[in-house]
């Protein structure tokens, strides 16, 4: 399961571990994900001095720390074990699909985390676009290079009159693209010579707010703009009011969707944590596709039983509808239903933007004590950071950065169904996903032909344990802890 860690304290740069946390001769508790021998963050004393912030800072990890694809193919049943390769999974890996990448709705951040005062440079399936909220308060997405000279449009600022201006040259764009004003003219007539050519446009994708995110159309053609306008984005009725979390996963959107179609390895990999342990794993009996169907634009429905001590007698319910959507369902034996809905955005081959439901969203009027907001953000943080930071995320990125690796680096040309070895039910899942994934998505996102022809490398581990790159510098209670933490910290040095 895809956990949510946010930040890292100064120094830290342990491996996550499967081993259960234990006491060191100095009788700290290590935190589980720490190497013996790492160092743990501490809370130390609080006292009402400047160490006390520099505690409060490497308690909840918010001191910013500087910073110093897999071969195509396709799958076998899961009942089936991937020893060699078949005419079956060759000819599967060849089709090209019947799910467009760029005709289709993306949630691309929360409304939370988007500053309504400036521009917002985002990345989706490689393409650089900011999002801008107008003097009207609807939000617009553009291509983020202004055609005058292809400087990003990010860079700029937002008008009183709610127009995009360029830092460059000041060029101003509306919400349609259209360029509005050249500063440089040297009259109204060349002015609007200028505005009127049809390469001064900047392209537009179209937008829709629902259920606190921001959906984006990454396809500025005309027909692109009819379909969008016709169609809706998929939310489940349970988000309805709910609080998101985003987080950026330095990781490839294949590894981290199939990820979540993987609910056994929970007890293998998140050993220590929680009552995570492989003692308490139980072989899943119950794991197929709903009525056996894979659909391009649909998707498809798992359906699936209990996978450790803890989940015995539940019944669940996975439902992917492409290209980001994951809705789980889980119906307990004692009743009781938990509902978690996840979205895996592909922002570049090796980054996908995880947004996730916290749970309902506070009502009522907001705390008017600053004090009172500030310690609310602090816990946000320290909360993340402690059961989290050493944990879940980082424990599942680990291994899934080591599966883009070996693959990136296999040269075999074997598919992928060949490189797994798949076999029991818990991997039905995996080859449910894997089998849409390649049957009907073209094996993959519609990248720009410079990330085709050359993806990116695997990141490094340093970016698994980058947390202000992860989370803090987009989330908004995570950054406002950090400036009320640097206001506190300059009061006590005076």
């Amino acid at each position: 399961m895809a956990g949510i860690a946010l930040l890292v304290p100064p120094g830290t740069h342990a491996r996550p571990s499967p081993h259960p946390p234990s006491s060191s001769p100095s009788g700290v508790i290590d935190a589980p994900g720490l190497q013996p021998g790492a160092e743990a963050p501490s809370c130390g004393k609080l006292a009402v001095t400047a160490s006390a912030v520099a505690a409060l800072f490497a308690f909840t990890g918010l001191r910013r720390w500087r910073r110093r694809a897999a071969p195509r193919g396709a799958a076998r049943q899961a009942t089936e074990l991937s020893d060699a390769p078949t005419a079956e999974i060759r000819q599967l890996s060849a089709q090209s699909g019947d799910f467009s990448w760029t005709r289709t709705w993306y949630p691309i951040s929360p409304l939370s985390y988007l500053d309504e005062s400036r521009p917002n440079p985002l990345t989706l399936l490689g393409k650089k676009i900011v999002v801008w909220r107008d003097a009207e308060g609807k939000w617009n997405a553009v291509q983020d290079a202004c055609p005058h000279r292809m400087a990003p449009l990010s860079l700029g600022k937002v008008a009183e009159d709610g127009t995009l201006v360029c830092r460059y040259h000041g060029w101003r764009f509306n919400g349609k693209g259209k360029c509005v004003k050249v500063p440089m003219a040297t009259g109204e007539e060349e002015e609007a010579r200028m505005c009127q050519l049809q390469r001064s446009a900047v392209a537009v994708f179209p937008v829709k707010v629902r259920q606190g995110l921001l959906f984006v159309f990454p396809d500025s053609s005309f027909e692109a703009a009819l379909e969008a306008e016709g169609s809706e984005p998929f939310v489940s009725a349970e988000s309805e009011g709910v609080e998101w979390v985003m987080t950026e996963a330095p990781v490839g959107y294949d590894v981290s969707v199939e990820n979540t179609f993987d609910p056994s390895h929970g007890s293998f990999l998140h050993e220590g944590i929680l009552k995570y342990t492989p003692e308490r794993a139980e072989p899943m009996t119950k794991f197929s596709v709903r009525d056996g169907k894979l659909s391009g634009k649909g998707g498809f429905t798992l359906e699936h039983d209990g996978y450790d001590k803890g989940t015995s007698g539940m019944e669940a319910t996975r439902q992917f509808v492409p290209p980001c959507s994951n809705t789980t369902k889980y119906k307990y034996a004692d009743g009781r239903v938990m509902t978690t809905q996840l979205y895996f955005v592909p922002c570049d081959p090796r980054t996908t933007r995880y947004i996730l439901n916290l749970g309902p969203a506070v009502k009522g009027k907001k705390s008017k004590s600053r004090i009172v907001s500030f310690f609310q953000d602090l816990l946000h943080a320290a909360f993340f950071n402690k059961i989290f930071g050493y944990r879940f995320q980082e424990q599942d990125l680990l291994a899934m950065r080591g599966q883009e690796q070996v693959l990136a680096d296999d040269q075999t040309g074997k598919a992928w169904g060949e490189q797994y070895v798949l076999g029991t039910k818990s991997d039905a899942g995996v080859e449910a996903f894997r089998s849409w994934y390649y049957a009907h998505a073209s094996g993959g996102p519609d990248w720009p032909m410079n990330l085709k022809q050359s993806p990116p490398p695997p990141r490094p581990d340093s970016a698994v344990y980058d947390r202000w790159a992860r989370h803090a510098k987009h989330c908004p209670k995570c950054r406002r802890a950090l400036r009320g933490l640097g206001r506190f910290e300059t009061f006590l040095s005076r």
